[in-house]
């Protein structure tokens, strides 16, 4: 079975819980990941069963930098009031945070593990913003350097670059990679994420921007079958969202889909 997964941090706990129940019906799967869900390949191969407890504390470490970017409870205002502090900064500074404290720690996680160390089966997607093509990530690039890319979107983090190129995660663009999309089951918790009322028209942007990437997603899996949550949490970053991704799950086997 193929199946596509992509997104922010936000879909991560669900994104998983819907992973977790495949595996434990012994499911043989083809990962396709971008953004936040390829912390989710990169564990799953590293740990198989017990990916989620070594990944739930990886990313809740409290000296984790993705931590900037788990702004609960206000979430989705707090992408606002991000992105209004950078505009106030001026064009000088071109992100929130940079890569530097983010790659000192996934070093300290991954040192220096390659892409060949990871599953067959499991792939990286990036989106070339200097080609303006998606390339799934050669075996020979670090983990770290693949995760950095999969983060490096506005307006927390610049693009990233590798081996003279400017890459940025696919899902910035779409939620879920495009490549082999094909017979593939598309698995999503973004689509279902409302932002608040934007007040200012630096907001309407940004929800703007928000609504062009659900309407690529929307263009893209017009012929896929798409699980995605039937409601999300105001934290989805709370246990009940994987035990929900489980649940959810049942659909794909069940050959029910959203």
């Amino acid at each position: 079975m193929k199946i596509h997964m992509g997104g922010t941090l936000e879909g991560l706990y669900w994104n998983s819980g819907v992973l977790d129940n495949l595996i434990s019906n012994n499911i043989d799967l083809e990962i396709y990941t971008t953004g936040a869900s390829s912390l989710i390949g990169v564990f799953y191969s590293i740990y198989k069963k017990n990916f989620f407890a070594k990944l739930k504390a990886f990313i809740n470490d409290k000296n984790n930098p993705l931590q900037n970017l788990m702004n609960y409870p206000d979430m989705y205002k707090s992408r606002y009031s991000q992105a209004t502090t950078l505009f106030r900064i001026g064009r000088s500074r071109e992100a929130l945070y940079k890569h530097e404290e983010l790659k000192d720690y996934l070093e300290e996680n991954f040192n220096g593990s390659t892409i060949s160390e990871i599953d067959d089966n499991i792939h990286f997607e990036l989106f070339n913003i200097s080609s303006e093509k998606t390339e799934f990530v050669d075996k020979s690039i670090k983990i770290v350097d693949m995760l950095i890319a999969q983060f490096s979107y506005p307006p927390f983090y610049k693009y990233y670059e590798i081996n003279e190129q400017k890459y940025i995660p696919t899902s910035y663009l779409s939620f879920i990679p495009w490549n082999e999309l094909e017979n593939s089951f598309v698995i999503n918790f973004d689509y279902k994420i409302e932002f608040p009322r934007p007040k200012n028209g630096l907001e309407i942007l940004l929800n703007a921007s928000y609504n062009r990437t659900k309407k690529l997603f929307k263009l893209l899996t017009k012929d896929n079958k798409v699980l995605l949550p039937d409601n999300i949490s105001n934290d989805p970053f709370m246990i009940n969202c994987f035990f929900k991704g489980q649940k959810d799950s049942e659909k794909i086997l069940r050959d029910k889909y959203e």
